[in-house]
């Protein structure tokens, strides 16, 4: 399989993305971010460990180069384990990211860091359906938390908080036609 990076405008990240079958494969880096809520439950499981177990979910923003321009949605389901003592937390989460149009990709990613700063790691598509079947590629994703509101209810906490993961240098790259 062949493949090649160009940096393009947002209008034709859309177009490259929607490639007749005919088309060879082809790669776009992007940025990207989302503003999110999410939602989920903390217990502590441990002495010195509490878990994050939730969703995220947000519109997402891409730049190809050309000013931010709205893509679509992100949703993603994951857990966040923190060290109570050190603030040290790493975490792992399932996405659908669902374009405009309404095609869809799948990606996953992972992610270390300190809690109430943020986490970063690595993001990867999965796969899709329609014209984002066999979408691949993935970059760095960080996330920051800006703000949460806790509940407290027999022993487990209700999380609901609010802020933003980032993508630089985010390679798209969709299937070689057969």
């Amino acid at each position: 399989m062949t493949s090649t990076i160009v940096r393009l405008p947002a209008a034709a990240l859309v177009a490259t993305l929607a490639m007749s079958a005919a088309a060879r494969a082809e790669s776009v880096v992007i940025d990207a971010f989302s503003l999110w809520t999410a939602e989920g439950s903390v217990l502590q499981t441990g002495p010195d460990q509490t878990v994050f177990a939730g969703a995220m979910r947000g519109p997402y923003i891409v730049d190809a180069g050309q000013g931010p321009m709205p893509a679509g949605e992100i949703a993603c389901i994951g857990t966040i384990m923190a060290e109570t003592s050190s603030g040290r937390q790493h975490g792992a989460a399932q996405c659908r990211v669902t374009a405009d149009d309404g095609a869809v990709g799948f990606a996953r990613f992972s992610c270390e860091g300190l809690r109430l700063v943020g986490c970063a790691g690595s993001f990867e598509f999965t796969g899709g359906e329609g014209r984002l079947a066999g979408i691949g590629g993935g970059g760095r994703i960080v996330i920051r938390r800006t703000e949460a509101e806790l509940s407290i209810a027999d022993g487990v906490i209700r999380e609901t908080g609010f802020g933003i993961a980032s993508w630089e240098d985010l390679t798209i790259t969709m299937p070689d036609a057969q």
